[in-house]
């Protein structure tokens, strides 16, 4: 049996995307790099919200996933931080095999509210100073 088509009402209610609307047209977005995007394509393809904020994946897992080399996503991921985007909840552990855990910051994390820290960015000022 075919599914009945959409209302106009329901087609506006549709979640069409993993990303809040106030993400892509921030001023912090439009000031990242081309390579910067991809990456936070992958964080937000892979960041499902029943992860509850949280997104677990290691450098050869973008690597594979984005064909960027390993220096380009890290400057990457530097910059995500830097802006706002993301921040780090757990460090690798090389010894039990576990990747680095990610916050994407426009999803609720540990029962708190996004803090959509990349609204805050502005030029020169890093949100999240990276180590």
């Amino acid at each position: 049996m075919a599914k009945a088509p959409l209302t106009k009402a329901a087609l506006k209610k549709a979640d069409y995307s993993n990303y809040p609307d106030d993400l892509i047209r921030c001023s912090a977005y439009k000031q990242l790099k081309p390579t910067a995007r991809i990456v936070l394509l992958e964080f937000m393809t892979g960041c499902k919200p029943w992860f509850n904020g949280k997104y677990g994946c290691g450098l050869i897992n973008l690597i594979e996933k984005t064909g960027l080399s390993e220096n380009t996503i890290r400057a990457a991921i530097t910059q995500l931080q830097e802006y706002g985007f993301i921040e780090m909840k757990k460090r690798e552990c090389r010894a039990r095999h576990q990747a680095r855990e990610w916050h994407v910051t426009w999803q609720k994390c540990e029962q708190r509210e996004p803090t959509k820290n990349y609204l805050n960015w502005q030029p020169g000022i890093r949100i999240f100073p990276c180590a």
